[in-house]
């Protein structure tokens, strides 16, 4: 008498490098999409909240160094992300036009407020031009 299959050999399949990379793509898009937004709303929060009567806002180095670096390294990351699993996707013939216009929606939606808090930042320094340090900005 034979033993039925266990459930276990049965989804041990093997998956494709361009499946797993596609997945991987994904959830790094999940992942920087997530973190920057929650890094954002805190620094939103930080400075948002007034501070005890007769204190002064020293200095914003680490808010600036942490937009920074979401501008600069988290955007592009999740723009790739994004387009290689669409890539990918258009490659193997599954990719779903709605899953990639909630992507694009999520990283456009989550960095113009990353961008409009540094925004605030630049403002709150004037004569110091902060825009310098954003690899791909826009203008001078």
């Amino acid at each position: 008498m034979e033993h039925p299959r266990c459930p276990i050999e049965v989804s041990m399949k093997v998956v494709a490098p361009s499946r797993k990379t596609e997945l991987l793509s994904d959830v790094v898009l999940v992942v920087a999409v997530l973190y920057g937004g929650c890094r954002t709303a805190m620094i939103l929060h930080a400075l948002a909240t007034p501070l005890p009567k007769g204190e002064i806002r020293m200095d914003l180095f680490d808010e600036i160094q942490s937009m920074k670096g979401l501008l600069n390294g988290l955007l592009p990351l999740a723009g790739l992300a994004l387009a290689l699993s669409a890539g990918i996707k258009i490659r193997a013939k599954t990719l779903r036009p709605l899953a990639l216009a909630l992507g694009l929606a999520a990283i456009v939606g989550v960095f113009a407020c990353t961008a409009a808090t540094y925004s605030l930042l630049v403002a709150m320094h004037p004569g110091v031009n902060l825009w310098t340090l954003i690899w791909w900005r826009f203008g001078s």
